[in-house]
């Protein structure tokens, strides 16, 4: 019978079903008493009076309790309730062998790593006299850090019943017709019924290596009869083989190949030898596909020594590290809260569009195509799930995830309004995000949650107000699903923790350290501020434990403002990371003239955002992205001086209202507001409106009447109005099912420019906002950031990197010119509003995000390392290897 989730069997609770086969149902369950997940594997319940099936369920829990190797799947137990008889095996994240190779074959690297793990699993199995007889992709799973484990050995036989020569030794068993084995990957002689040993899966094996380098089945047909002829009678297409597979794996496979199991490669230990020194050497000849003198050697004296001799011809044989190679993707936003990630394989990169309004970016390394992910528009921080196949992501109000080949976006759960969650998926279903940003309570916390869609996470820490904690975030859940690192703001600092997700403890790794991530090798990596520099230090994933020298590992990342470091790496050893030599949060206050010339206006440089020039262009507005608090400051221009002019709780958005106050939005301790402050920091500030949804003040009338504000709650950004000519009214502007965003009003207080997706990408609008008159495109290629000239003459925009300026006559027929460039660089654009036009239109104050006004954003790609890695962590005298 099938098993409903929340169900029990003994101390087992079942969480959700994994799969089926032939041998049984296997579910996700939680082991109450050890607190860990695991699989079980119950019987169907119409096999359960089938004594032949019975006993090789039996047979199944004896065989898999005989090994103990960390490349078989583990068996912790077999029990029964009634006549329900269940094994409680290792649960094991991951993605098949299968799965993977859907997507094309394994690098030639990868499928020597995955065939080497696979030989040592049958070596063990081998020598507990077990033998697999069913090996397959489909029972192979490789999991996140990259560990192959082999899979159910539910047709597996001891070798002293296998040379009995059974009949149900065949392709067909009598239960049925129900085929015993999978064709496609048995031995001549199992497809004949004869006695069988080891050497069948030294067969299913070379079957196994010949998929990994095609992605191809060594033996089709269309028929079964046409599979077995083909089995037993023809050879492999050896020209399906990449041209760049060494000569020995091609050997490697036409023994494993040999009909005549006497002939055949005699011990899968041997394998392990061949794989070791299969590494391609420069200039090697390419194999034709027919037999080389070797194999026919090995034909020949067949059982006279052919694995002594495989060993000592191959043991002399050095392998060569794979090459390090490094790449750079220029053009990805890498600033601000901009967030990318690899996928586990190392395949794929996402990463956000240069707009915030635009969808989530896919880049395939196989051929560097880009593609967009429709329906993620506004997404932030997107995170792959340990398969690869899905991405989560955080559109501010709500958790998401897509599949990564696209499709629509699913909801997993809900976020605190306003909040951008940074989020981690471990293994199967299971999420961790960071649920707010420093303003007291649970709100400050981690939650869990299953993406299959979960209405009540689970609060897993708290944060310690008494200890000076602000903020939990920046989860990262460990292989396997006991543990999590997360990093703890304080004021003034931060610190790295571990959280056991069985016993709930808590343990701190690093002080002073933020955004960490562990990685296969057994190394913890992680950013210690404020300097852009990725150290690493060796860690135990089990024991939470670091241990030796602290190495700078790279010294020029970007960071973000949520103490993010901009920075992934797969499984397999494929390094991204965000270049910035200053961290990517540093900007400097510049003025550019309408030419491009930049001249500097303030000596200090810090992670400044929307600058706002005062009405008589003598001051300048800044707020200071910090993290939990952001804050405002106020720059002299005559006299290069800054005044600070908030101290506590969170100020977005500051626009001046008049010479001598701003606006901005305002969230403490326990509210949020839109509030009224004083331009010399004075006095406490005065609420405009109470309501606690997160409005961002963008832009205000020249009499001071109306704010134009941004209601930034999710992906469906609205743009409202607050009338302040009596009684403030709050009034919704444009709502509809696309994002609009950016609001900016005319001169005159008549017209407002916005920023809207409904074409599908971001594009600048001109439409009425009081009186008649429709709406006018005004950016062609993409735009954002609006910003109209004092006089109404003229508006600007930014697309990409370039400044745009486009002429406006609004009397006697609204019409709008064609826009022009007036320069380009690395302005900081990428955040909305970084930037203001001076009362006279003939300047700009910008924030400078390098040096370089013309240097692009960089995404820097790093292959294979995991070697150089392991090299600076030696150079650096830890003493390990």
């Amino acid at each position: 019978m099938s098993l409903q989730t929340g169900s029990k069997l003994l101390h087992y609770e079942v969480l959700g079903p994994l799969g089926a086969g032939a041998m049984g149902e296997v579910y996700r369950a939680r082991d109450s008493k050890l607190g860990r997940e695991v699989a079980i594997k119950v019987l169907p319940e119409h096999f359960a009076d089938e004594p032949e099936r019975l006993k090789r369920f039996e047979r199944e829990a004896t065989t898999l309790a005989s090994l103990n190797h960390p490349n078989v799947a583990q068996i912790f137990g077999v029990d029964q309730v009634g006549d329900m008889c269940f094994l409680v095996l290792e649960l094991v994240p991951g993605e098949s062998l299968e799965a993977r190779l859907k997507r094309g074959p394994l690098t030639l690297d990868e499928a020597l790593d995955v065939a080497k793990q696979i030989a040592e699993g049958l070596e063990a199995a081998h020598e507990a006299g077990v033998i697999h007889r069913d090996l397959k992709p489909a029972n192979v799973l490789i999991t996140p850090d990259g560990r192959v484990k082999v899979l159910d050995f539910g047709l597996a036989k001891t070798a002293i019943e296998s040379s009995r020569g059974s009949s149900t030794d065949s392709v067909l068993s009598t239960e049925a017709g129900r085929l015993l084995g999978t064709p496609t990957y048995m031995a001549p002689e199992q497809a004949r019924g004869k006695s069988i040993d080891k050497r069948v899966d030294i067969w299913a094996f070379g079957c196994v290596l010949y998929e990994c380098l095609t992605a191809k089945r060594a033996f089709v047909g269309e028929t079964l009869t046409d599979v077995l002829a083909s089995v037993i009678e023809r050879e492999p297409d050896w020209t399906k083989l990449p041209a760049s597979t060494p000569p020995r794996v091609r050997e490697l496979l036409q023994l494993c190949f040999a009909k005549d199991p006497r002939a055949r490669l005699r011990d899968i230990g041997d394998v392990r030898i061949v794989l070791a020194g299969a590494a391609p050497e420069p200039g090697a000849p390419v194999s034709s596909g027919r037999p080389s003198p070797l194999v026919l050697a090995a034909l020949v004296f067949g059982l006279l020594g052919i694995a002594v001799g495989l060993r000592s011809m191959l043991a002399r044989v050095e392998t060569s590290p794979p090459p390090l190679l490094r790449i750079a993707l220029r053009g990805i936003a890498f600033s601000g809260e901009n967030q990318a990630a690899i996928s586990p394989d190392g395949m794929l990169i996402v990463h956000q569009g240069l707009s915030p309004m635009m969808p989530l970016q896919v880049r395939s390394l196989r051929d560097f195509e880009t593609k967009p992910l429709p329906g993620t528009e506004g997404a932030r921080n997107p995170c792959f799930s340990a398969d690869g196949q899905w991405l989560a992501y955080s559109t501010g109000e709500r958790l998401m995830k897509v599949g990564t080949a696209g499709g629509r976006p699913e909801v997993i759960g809900n976020t605190q309004p306003g909040t951008v969650a940074l989020g981690s998926w471990g293994d199967g279903d299971l999420i961790v995000y960071d649920s707010g940003r420093g303003y007291g309570g649970e709100a400050d916390s981690l939650v869990q949650l299953s993406a299959t869609g979960d209405p009540s996470p689970r609060l897993l820490t708290k944060v310690d107000a008494v200890r000076g904690e602000r903020l939990h975030t920046l989860p990262s859940i460990l292989p396997g699903n006991h543990a999590v690192l997360f990093t703890t703001m304080l004021k003034g600092s931060s610190r790295i923790e571990a959280l056991d997700l069985v016993t709930h403890e808590r343990k701190v790794l690093v002080e002073g350290g933020a955004d960490s991530i562990f990685v296969a090798p057994g190394y913890l990596l992680f950013w210690r501020p404020p300097t852009p520099a990725l150290v690493a230090v060796r860690f135990d994933p089990e024991r939470l434990e670091v241990h030796g020298p602290e190495v700078t590992v790279l010294e020029a990342i970007a960071t973000g403002p949520d103490m993010n470091a901009k920075v992934s790496v797969s499984r397999n050893g494929t390094l991204i990371y965000g270049y910035s030599r200053e961290g990517g949060a540093v900007l400097s206050v510049v003025r550019v003239d309408r030419s491009g010339r930049v001249t500097p206006l303030l000596d200090r440089r810090e992670a400044w955002a929307e600058p706002r020039f005062s009405p008589d262009g003598r001051r300048v507005l800044l707020r200071q992205i910090g993290n939990p608090d952001c804050n405002t400051w106020s720059v002299d221009l005559q006299r290069s001086t800054l005044t600070r002019l908030t101290l506590a709780g969170d100020n977005h958005g500051a626009t001046w209202l008049g010479s001598d106050s701003f606006v901005c939005s305002f969230a403490g301790a326990a509210d949020a507001a839109l509030v009224r402050r004083r331009a010399d920091g004075t006095g406490e500030p005065n609420r405009l409106i109470d309501d606690p949804r997160p409005f961002y003040p963008r832009s205000i009338s020249a009499d001071g009447k109306l704010i134009a504000l941004s209601l930034e709650a999710g992906i469906d950004t609205d743009i409202w109005m607050l009338d302040l000519r009596e009684n403030p009214v709050l009034r919704q502007v444009l709502a509809t099912p696309f994002r609009e965003a950016s609001p900016a009003i005319s001169p005159d207080g008549g017209w407002l420019a916005y920023v809207s997706n409904e074409g599908g990408q971001d594009e600048v609008y001109l439409r009425a906002y009081s009186g008649p008159g429709g709406k006018l495109p005004v950016s062609r290629h993409g735009g954002g950031s609006p910003v109209w000239s004092r006089d109404g003459s003229e508006l600007f925009f930014m697309e990409g990197t370039r400044m745009m300026s486009a002429a406006v006559q609004i009397h006697p027929d609204p019409q709008v010119g064609t826009p022009v460039e007036l320069f380009q660089g690395n302005f900081g654009n990428f955040r909305p509003g970084n930037y203001d036009v001076a009362p006279d239109g003939q300047s700009f104050v910008m924030l400078l995000a390098s040096e370089n006004a013309n240097e692009e954003p960089e995404l820097r790609v790093v292959l294979n390392w995991f070697e150089e890695l392991e090299q600076k962590m030696t150079a650096a005298g830890d003493g390990k290897r």
